[in-house]
């Protein structure tokens, strides 16, 4: 018995050890589980973190998901994301026809002197002929003959390509849409789309101001041509503020004057539109009234053109007349191969 009590005694300091160090242990894993939040609680926090912020309910969103969204709602409410202007080919007077409509007129041409007589003359006819309508342009081959001292000069056959919007042949950089206008044309109240075409012609930037309405011949029934680093007009999409006195005046203006004219060609009756056209240089500038016809190929039935200088003294008068015409409308546009304006000596007078 005496032999094994300190067995037996050294056994149970064995396993009194072992319970001490079992509850120690205990107690600091019980320690550390109540400092460290559990695993589904940790997963949770960003969440709760997050929603406590109701200012900006975008946030709620991964950062990835967010940035995606805002891009997407800038596009589609950004004003420079409209459609661009673009004016449809059975609104243009020759792209409504089918390659191949031509028209013919002879052009007279008086020189003038201080007094607005008559000292020096002369006579040209013109041949246009549509070639080609395609990616917003129009193609023309134009050939002149010009009469001096009785005889008649044939000139070399020209190529025009040209945009439908500006008929010249420098391309569009921009449009802008402005707030919509009701105007008064020809004492006829229009509801127009206001548009800015901010485009290149030669060595020069443009701008055209237009009133466009869909449902009246011409459809652009007012122009309005300006440097293109011109101050902006009033209402502007950007909104742009400026004084009357500010704005820069046109270098010119086209507007219609009279609507459902009637005019006779050759025993013929008609429909016709007038149009003038005011420009203004330093050194002079032009009146031009012309009559034009939805059924003739490039629209012109009679131009009259008086120039002047500076001082408003009359230096020429030119009067075109449409001699003969023909050509079929498109009634349904047909698939045509694209204007390679590289290919063509594109030319256009000055706005």
């Amino acid at each position: 018995m005496l032999l094994l009590l300190p067995t037996n005694f050294w056994a149970n300091i064995m396993l009194l050890r072992r319970f001490v160090l079992l509850a120690m242990l205990s107690v600091v894993s019980s320690d550390a589980s109540a400092q460290a939040p559990p695993e589904n609680e940790a997963a949770s926090a960003p969440v709760e973190t997050v929603s406590v912020s109701q200012s900006n309910p975008e946030s709620k969103r991964p950062p990835e998901t967010a940035a995606a969204g805002e891009s997407t709602n800038a596009i589609a409410t950004s004003p420079e994301t409209r459609e661009p202007f673009r004016l449809p080919r059975q609104h243009h007077p020759w792209a409504r026809f089918q390659p191949g409509a031509w028209r013919q007129t002879q052009t007279m041409t008086a020189t003038l002197d201080e007094t607005g007589n008559i000292v020096g003359q002369n006579f040209s006819t013109q041949k246009e002929t549509l070639d080609a309508v395609a990616d917003g342009k129009f193609v023309l081959k134009v050939q002149a003959t010009v009469d001096v001292g009785g005889k008649q000069i044939v000139g070399d056959e020209k190529i025009r390509a040209l945009h439908l919007e500006t008929d010249g042949a420098g391309s569009l950089s921009e449009t802008i849409r402005l707030d919509d206008l009701s105007l008064s044309v020809a004492g006829r109240q229009l509801d127009c789309e206001r548009w800015d075409i901010v485009y290149q012609q030669g060595d020069r930037g443009l701008r055209d101001a237009i009133h466009y309405c869909a449902s009246q011949f011409p459809y652009v029934v007012k122009r309005q041509t300006f440097s293109a680093n011109s101050k902006l007009t009033k209402n502007t999409a950007a909104d742009v503020e400026v004084e009357e006195d500010e704005v820069e005046n046109p270098d010119q203006i086209v507007e219609v004057v009279a609507l459902e004219t009637p005019y006779t060609l050759n025993d013929q009756v008609l429909n016709c539109t007038c149009i003038r056209t005011l420009r203004q240089r330093a050194k002079g500038g032009s009146v031009r009234i012309k009559w034009i016809c939805r059924e003739i190929p490039g629209g012109e039935v009679q131009v009259q053109t008086t120039e002047f200088d500076a001082q408003g003294r009359s230096l020429r008068f030119s009067e075109t007349t449409l001699l003969d015409f023909g050509g079929a409308v498109v009634c349904q546009e047909p698939v045509a191969d694209s204007v390679d304006a590289s290919t063509t000596s594109a030319e256009t007078a000055e706005p």
